[in-house]
């Protein structure tokens, strides 16, 4: 009979999640190990693209930031094929704004800025009822910190700016 690792770890890198393992819980040695995910027998697309994309977090938790990304690039493929290719979602929204942070990481950011600007708009053009502010906030200071660095202090300021804006405006709704 196999041991628990070993039904986890296969030769081939796959994980069985079917024991609803988490990923933090296997050891050091074996990081090494997820590159291909298992779609469980009666899950669906999307809760298979909302699976991937935590596991994609807690890759980013361990600093493992190629596997990140990739595990957010199929989450991402994934969402578009549930929701359709040019809908705009909130989950899609979110998946753009991680790909950027995977970037932002491994110091690709030029490509970081990229996928947050289409985070942003996307967060823009989903229904408010459905956008926080604080969403649109993270997205923005993900950019300023890209542009800075970048070592583009002008873009960085223009964005900073819209950050004060959003501020202010939430703060008169508060007074």
């Amino acid at each position: 009979m196999f041991g628990f690792k070993e039904r986890i770890v296969t030769s081939h890198v796959t994980v069985n999640l079917l024991l609803n393992t988490d990923i933090e819980d296997l050891s050091e040695d074996e990081g090494h190990m997820t590159k291909t995910y298992q779609r469980r027998q009666n899950e669906s697309k999307r809760d298979y693209a909302k699976r991937l994309f935590d596991i994609a977090e807690n890759y980013r938790k361990r600093k493992l930031y190629e596997l990140a990304l990739e595990n957010d690039l199929e989450s991402l493929r994934l969402k578009k094929q549930v929701f359709g290719g040019d809908t705009k979602h909130m989950d899609i929204a979110k998946s753009l704004n991680n790909i950027a942070v995977d970037h932002s990481y491994v110091h690709n950011y030029q490509t970081a800025i990229k996928y947050f600007h289409l985070s942003l708009a996307m967060l823009e053009e989903v229904s408010p009822q459905h956008t926080t502010h604080i969403q649109v906030l993270t997205v923005l200071q993900n950019i300023v910190k890209s542009y800075m660095d970048l070592g583009d202090q002008k873009s960085a300021e223009m964005y900073a700016k819209q950050i004060d804006i959003i501020n202010s405006q939430q703060m008169c709704i508060i007074s």
